[in-house]
């Protein structure tokens, strides 16, 4: 899985058939929804997500992501704290499948009822170095990518269909989660 970017665009744009958004602020105060609250940063090309409140720094991301069946591509590195997700097919803080990477670990989680499963773990990835991750989904069936290479393909069977994206970094204790993105792109199939 290979999304080409460009730099700089100014907010998420419809650019080759997907959704794209490297954060940067080209003459606005903010990308494609605000990232100037407390727990956003902006880092040069890409978005710093810090929860200096909480054990969880999150962001959703708005209505125009929306897809059920899509293929996702982030660049992203865990700085501190425990992990770091992608969260596809978001229906609210219990039900969701997820990318967590963290300081050694990239694992494909589904969660159902707040129970979570395992669907994929690699071993030995650096997390605190940026990684690129992507997530192809079609119906039941997902791919995960590291650095452009499929590294699993699972059947999910609770067929956990939402269509909401989140991006979001934790730790156990509060205001020590810091995570980067330097960019995302969602392709709707």
């Amino acid at each position: 899985m290979q999304i080409i970017k460009s730099r700089p665009i100014p907010l998420p744009v419809w650019k080759s058939g997907k959704w794209y958004d490297d954060f940067a602020v080209t003459g606005v105060t903010h990308s494609g929804y605000s990232i100037s609250s407390g727990n956003k940063i902006k880092t040069g090309y890409g978005i710093q997500l810090n929860a200096t409140t909480a054990t969880t720094g999150a962001l959703n991301l708005p209505a125009w992501y929306r897809a059920s069946n899509f293929e996702i591509e982030t660049v992203m590195r865990l700085v501190a704290g425990t992990d770091m997700s992608v969260i596809v097919r978001f229906l609210d803080t219990l039900n969701f499948i997820e990318i967590s990477l963290t300081s050694s670990q990239l694992t494909l989680n589904k969660v159902v009822s707040d129970a979570y499963t395992a669907l994929a773990t690699i071993n030995g990835v650096a997390g605190n170095s940026f990684q690129k991750i992507g997530l192809r989904a079609i119906g039941p069936f997902l791919k995960m990518y590291l650095n452009s290479k499929q590294v699993a393909s699972v059947t999910e069977t609770n067929n956990i269909t939402n269509n909401n994206f989140r991006i979001q970094t934790y730790a156990s204790i509060i205001g020590t989660a810091k995570a980067e993105f330097q960019y995302l792109a969602i392709n709707p199939k």
